[in-house]
């Protein structure tokens, strides 16, 4: 189907021709008023001349005319176009994703690009705004609506940048247009993009939304809000491949911790502070690395019997303060244990590997 093919409508009467297209999936049919009406592509048909339009034949105009100069208002003047749009049965509780399409084969560099989609799976507008933050300190990115049942690209990113930022928050309303309809609360999700995932071909999967293979986080499903969790690749472990068991290393341990995973072995220890304090916005730097590192050495601690046990302590990209601090402790306070840069293909950037002697 493409632009100009005469097309009737399957499920109603009528039809008109292609003049365009809206998202993968909806395309606008200008009928004989000059309106374009957006339908579903499934719901439209192409037909022949004498299949599609059985319509007497329109007297020929009186000649008029022509005007030497059209007017500015002639210039502007633009088509009309109704203001129905296309709603599926069973669309009425807001279903909203965030896609990551890869540009290049994952893996193949580590400075790998990938477009981003805001998709809306649902019945209403949807207006947004998202964000990103590094640290404590967040960056407006855009905003926008969507319209119903379709998807909207947010731009670029490279694997450098979902390293460097570390979080990505949204914020939307959903609402109808010209009809009643039931309000639905706002909504706001915070996701922590891992960057190890992005490197690895088998995070992107087979999908409703596109014909590529994508990676795929819910905003909202069903009306319910679901945190951090990418859509069909849950069972992906810090480890990066499918099938993996991880295993909680001492959930709430002697350390009191619950940010340690056991990964084939290795016992790895997320130092962000989220993953460490329910709600750090009432304190300083100094008390975030003051908490940061009496887990380093709880952790340390607890495993310090256990000669030849691998640690992999993630702190974040660079030679920050808290990268700092692991690296003058383990030189003057651990001398005896190794330490290195942990693998990227593992682990991501940012992560430091300790082995106990």
């Amino acid at each position: 189907m493409k632009i100009g093919d005469k097309v009737r409508f399957v499920s109603e009467t009528g039809g008109g021709i292609v003049s365009g297209f809206r998202g993968k999936d909806i395309v606008l049919v200008e009928d004989e008023d000059g309106f374009d009406i957006p339908a579903h592509i499934k719901d439209v048909v192409v037909v022949d001349d004498s299949a599609f339009d059985k319509r007497p034949a329109a007297p020929l105009p009186k000649p008029q005319p022509a005007p030497a100069t059209p007017s500015a208002s002639a210039l502007k003047k633009e088509k009309p176009v109704k203001t129905e749009v296309y709603e599926r049965s069973g669309g009425d509780k807001l279903c909203v994703f965030l896609a990551f399409l890869p540009l290049e084969e994952p893996g193949t560099t580590q400075k790998g690009r990938y477009e981003i989609f805001l998709i809306n799976d649902c019945n209403y507008f949807i207006s947004f705004s998202y964000m990103t933050a590094i640290g404590t300190t967040w960056t407006y990115k855009g905003s926008g609506e969507v319209e119903p049942n379709t998807q909207m690209p947010l731009g670029e990113i490279t694997l450098d940048e979902i390293n460097e930022m570390g979080k990505v928050a949204i914020q939307l309303i959903g609402y109808k247009k010209n009809k009643p309809f039931m309000i639905k609360q706002p909504v706001y999700v915070e996701y922590r993009l891992d960057p190890v995932k992005f490197f690895k071909k088998n995070s992107f999967r087979e999908n409703d939304f596109f014909d590529e293979d994508a990676m795929i986080y819910t905003v909202i499903e069903n009306d319910r809000v679901v945190r951090n969790r990418p859509l069909d690749v849950e069972n992906i472990t810090i480890g990066g491949d499918v099938g993996i068991e991880e295993k909680k290393a001492s959930p709430r341990g002697k350390a009191g911790l619950s940010n340690v995973r056991l990964v084939d072995g290795k016992i790895v220890v997320d130092l962000h502070a989220d993953k460490l304090i329910d709600d750090f916005t009432h304190l300083t730097s100094k008390d975030i690395l003051d908490r940061q590192m009496k887990c380093f050495h709880d952790t340390l601690e607890e495993y310090k019997k256990k000669k030849g046990q691998q640690i992999i302590f993630i702190h974040g990209k660079g030679d920050g303060v808290l990268r700092h601090s692991i690296i003058h402790e383990l030189n003057y306070k651990y001398k005896t244990y190794n330490y290195q840069d942990a693998s990227f293909r593992e682990f991501g950037y940012g992560a430091t590997q300790v082995t106990i002697r």
